[in-house]
């Protein structure tokens, strides 16, 4: 698949998958808007689908940035994180926290995301071992649904993130509804209409599922023969004047 080059001009053979910028813009990519929290590994994540490595430092996302992932022809659009204390909000109202019409960052960040294209999907992450983390996407499956589309049925992936995040804590969370109330993520996903994953972004489990399962939804993934289909040929005409027998014949 194709990937720029360090100097950011013509692609260049390589991974699967990279960040980069000025490619995807003229390109068939089906484009995922991911949200969340501040800290719980957004850009991690987006960073291991783009390198397969994690990054273990942490860089707060102070606007928009975009990842891509070539073969399955997704760009992930990063956001910056919302703020916990928000969350404060809840006991004093039976209403979603969140509301597309009303909050200005919430409307920031989806109009944002539009301006770069049509969105195919959501990406909603949050950190396993941070209950507010998980507060803010059930709020957040609430925005989505508010979000006009074109009469689709909008897809949304939530994202449990496994890996051990090291968050400080923004305000007293005791008033806060407590776990059980609400039933599992699995449960409320299932509600939503939203397919659920639980993933670990230190050790890249379940990544490539995700992965697959966000280009199925959306129909995007290409065959490498559709990637580039100059190459394909060549390497059939070589194969069959060779004598070898495609695709058992391996290319290097």
């Amino acid at each position: 698949v194709l990937v720029p080059s360090s100097s950011g001009s013509a692609p260049a053979f390589g991974a699967t998958s990279s960040r980069m910028s000025g490619f995807a813009e003229t390109n068939d990519f089906k484009r995922v808007l991911v949200l969340g929290s501040k800290k719980v590994g957004k850009t991690s994540l987006l960073s291991a689908i783009s390198s397969r490595e994690f990054d273990d430092d942490y860089y707060k996302t102070k606007k928009i940035d975009k990842f891509w992932d070539i073969q399955r022809r997704l760009e992930f659009i990063d956001t910056p994180g919302l703020d916990d204390k928000i969350l404060e909000l809840m006991p004093l109202t039976d209403k979603p926290i969140l509301n597309m019409e009303e909050d200005p960052e919430i409307q920031e960040i989806f109009m944002a995301g539009r301006k770069l294209g049509a969105i195919g999907g959501y990406m909603l992450v949050y950190a396993q071992e941070d209950h507010v983390t998980k507060i803010m996407v059930e709020q957040l499956l609430s925005v989505v649904v508010q979000v006009p589309d074109s009469g689709k049925a909008t897809k949304i992936w939530v994202v449990e993130n496994e890996g051990n995040i090291m968050r400080v804590k923004q305000f007293d969370t005791k008033r806060l509804p407590k776990k059980g109330k609400r039933g599992t993520m699995e449960e409320i996903c299932e509600k939503a209409q939203a397919s659920f994953f639980r993933v670990n972004v230190k050790t890249n489990k379940k990544i490539e599922d995700l992965l697959d399962k966000i280009a199925e939804d959306l129909c995007s993934k290409k065959e490498l023969n559709q990637l580039f289909p100059n190459t394909s040929s060549t390497v059939n005409s070589t194969a069959a004047r060779t004598g070898c027998e495609v695709p058992s014949c391996v290319v290097m």
